[in-house]
């Protein structure tokens, strides 16, 4: 999809889904000011999406929790150390029939 500017900007967003930008690859300039993002577990995708893309982000300033309030996700290498993975692998078991031959 070819949008090269996108405007969030006052929208009381405090997360963002994982995928939101991924069929975004033409996007140059992201604006995400004024919003209330909570910096923990959530964020982590944001925070490595941030270092990772090549558009223009304006500061994603967390609100919350306490100990990150007014840090810019922009400028952070690392979350919570307790952030526990969420992504699942999906495995599937195959049933096979064995059959034994007899001379």
């Amino acid at each position: 999809m070819a949008v090269f500017s996108r405007s969030l900007t006052n929208n009381n967003i405090k997360a963002l889904p994982r995928d939101v930008f991924n069929d975004l690859d033409s996007l140059i300039e992201l604006d995400l000011r004024g919003n209330a993002f909570e910096c923990d577990c959530r964020a982590k995708w944001l925070m490595t999406w941030l270092k990772n893309t090549n558009a223009t982000v304006s500061d994603v300033v967390c609100a919350g929790p306490e100990d990150m309030k007014d840090k810019r996700l922009n400028d952070m290498t690392s979350l919570h150390n307790e952030c526990v993975s969420t992504d699942f692998v999906l495995h599937q078991s195959l049933a096979v029939a064995s059959r034994e031959l007899y001379t």
